[in-house]
């Protein structure tokens, strides 16, 4: 700014008047002239010397008084200056050159107010007034003089000045742009949160504030007189040197253009801090530095490092614990079979007993007719008809005892695939076995099988369960003395679900256990050798085995166990 100041005033106030004084030097009287130099060099000085105090008092803090006083000297200066040139039109007017020589005078004054366009773009007030003092008179002089070359002469002056002014305007647009992105530059770089510094042969060329308070310095130039080695520790952590590890870092981004790293730095004050680093390179005053900016990173490198050490704790954790898991896994698994087999021994002891009491009424009845064919010989009444007929009947009373074993034998034995089957089939095969013992206990069975299609599953297992809540309703009724017991067996479907009822008018299980009826070794029967895993199977088999659901409610007059198969992800024969 100053070079262009001080060339714009030598140019206007010392190259232009001497130019022109040349070219009227025979037709205005030469005292008129040389005062007119004189003072235009009286100008030249006294605008190098404004200007000159105007850069000094912009830089000082508490001077912006005296700035404004000399501003308006350095206005004042230059429209003087302006007003020189008035004065000299006003001299060819009255003395009358020739027109060669006018027109020639008036160029040169035009010629010399285009330079202001780098001169004063800056202050846009100041370029049109002094624009407009010196071309103005030239067209109004052109208009009074007359003639059509200074009419042409008026009309072109008048159109380069309508143009001139635009394009210095345009220029101040741009200048304007650029002080204000230059200042926005320099607010950033200095109210940046985060460190900048240029480094420019391993050391730091200038900073920010904030990377001053950063590495916990005081004073700038105490920061910025140490080498870059002495900001860190010796090695990093990855066991390199931290000066040679660094220049490789610069040369990196001097290569490439920039760099990006995480860096541990040194404070003042000794303690290590780890920083994120990007550098770039650019060209400063026509040559190449490292622009660097340095951003505190060290409570969040020292929780990634925490991080990491607690990554590899659980990680040793969670394999303990893996193993402790496959531990405690193995030990239910053998705890499950060992209930599975209790559950077995249960359940053949009730089998058992079943048996018992579907071979009783067969043995009682050839236990009699034996005793018939034993009497009726003893008294030579047994004729052949009767023998025959007795020796039937004990060969249709043992056949039924032998079609009884083959009902139980098939109802205990272990499928390992699914078998089409449906809730009649297997209500059907259960109540085989305990119908006979319902019956005998003056028990009403209700069926109300509404659903009755096929569909995948384990039958063998699901008739077991059926079988158990069966006999666990008719112990309730027996138990509970009640009066005109009844065991309904319901089937329905809901969309996709297929459910099974078993209920009864036992009064229901008491509040108290129903949330602990399906625990292992839970029993109301320890009075009667009850194991408490009937139901606990039960619940087992239904839900890891055959994929359904089993539970439980108290409906008005006793408890309803439901079994519900959802055969959209069992699939369907």
């Amino acid at each position: 700014m100053a070079d262009a100041t001080a060339g714009g005033a030598f140019a206007s106030n010392i190259v232009i008047p001497s130019i022109t004084a040349f070219i009227l030097y025979d037709w205005i009287p030469h005292r008129v002239i040389s005062v007119w130099l004189f003072l235009q060099f009286i100008l030249f000085i006294t605008r190098i010397f404004i200007s000159k105090k105007l850069l000094y008092l912009l830089q000082q803090p508490d001077a912006q008084e005296r700035v404004k006083r000399y501003f308006i000297e350095y206005i004042s200066a230059t429209l003087l200056t302006a007003l020189m040139y008035i004065l000299i039109v006003w001299l060819m007017y009255i003395h009358a050159p020739p027109e060669i020589t006018i027109i020639l005078v008036m160029t040169v004054i035009v010629l010399m107010a285009a330079g202001s366009i780098s001169t004063l773009g800056s202050v846009i007030i100041l370029f049109i007034l002094f624009v407009s003092l010196t071309i103005v008179p030239i067209i109004l002089f052109a208009l009074f003089h007359g003639g059509e070359t200074f009419f042409i002469f008026a009309l072109i002056l008048s159109v380069y000045l309508l143009f001139h002014m635009l394009l210095g305007y345009r220029q101040y647009i741009v200048l304007r742009n650029s002080l204000s992105l230059e200042e926005t530059f320099e607010t950033i770089y200095e109210k940046s949160s985060d460190g900048i510094v240029l480094v420019k042969e391993n050391r730091f060329l200038d900073c920010n504030e904030a990377a001053v308070k950063m590495f916990g310095y005081e004073m700038k130039n105490e920061f910025l007189k140490m080498h870059i080695s002495q900001h860190m520790p010796k090695y990093q952590p990855d066991g390199s040197l931290s000066t040679v590890k660094m220049l490789k870092m610069l040369k990196i981004s001097q290569k490439e253009g920039t760099n990006t790293l995480e860096w541990l730095h040194t404070r003042s004050n000794g303690i290590y801090f780890w920083t994120e680093i990007v550098l770039t390179k650019i060209t400063l005053n026509g040559k190449e530095v490292v622009h660097g900016v340095w951003r505190d990173i060290d409570d969040r490198k020292k929780l990634e490092i925490a991080k990491e050490s607690a990554g590899r704790e659980i990680e040793e954790l969670n394999k303990v614990l893996e193993s402790r898991v496959n531990e405690e896994v193995e030990k239910n698994r053998e705890k499950d079979q060992h209930l599975m087999h209790q559950s077995r021994f249960a359940q053949m002891g009730e089998m058992i007993s079943m048996i018992a009491h579907q071979w009783r009424q067969p043995l009682a009845a050839i236990s009699a007719t034996s005793a018939t064919i034993e009497l009726k010989a003893s008294m030579n009444r047994l004729d052949s008809d009767t023998a025959q007929q007795k020796a039937q009947d004990i060969s249709n009373f043992s056949q039924h005892l032998s079609k009884t074993i083959d009902d139980f034998r098939d109802f205990f034995k272990p499928r390992k695939e699914k078998v089409e089957t449906s809730y009649g089939e297997l209500i059907e095969s259960a109540l085989i076995i305990i119908a006979v013992s319902i019956k005998n206990k003056n028990i009403k069975l209700i069926q109300e099988l509404e659903f009755n299609e096929k569909f995948l599953t384990y039958p063998s297992e699901l008739k077991q369960v059926i079988l158990n809540l069966i006999k666990n309703a008719e112990d309730a009724l027996i138990d509970n003395k009640i009066e005109d017991p009844y065991i309904k067996i319901a089937t329905y479907r809901e969309k996709e679900r297929h459910i099974l009822e078993i209920s009864d008018n036992a009064r229901g299980v008491p509040k108290e256990i129903m949330e602990s009826i399906f625990d292992p070794y839970f029993s109301t029967k320890t009075q009667k050798d009850g194991t408490g895993l009937g139901l606990y199977m039960s619940k087992m088999i239904i839900e890891e085995h055959c994929g359904g659901e089993l539970s439980v409610v108290n409906g008005e007059d006793g408890a309803i166990f439901t079994i519900t198969i959802d055969c959209s992800s069992l699939g369907q024969p």
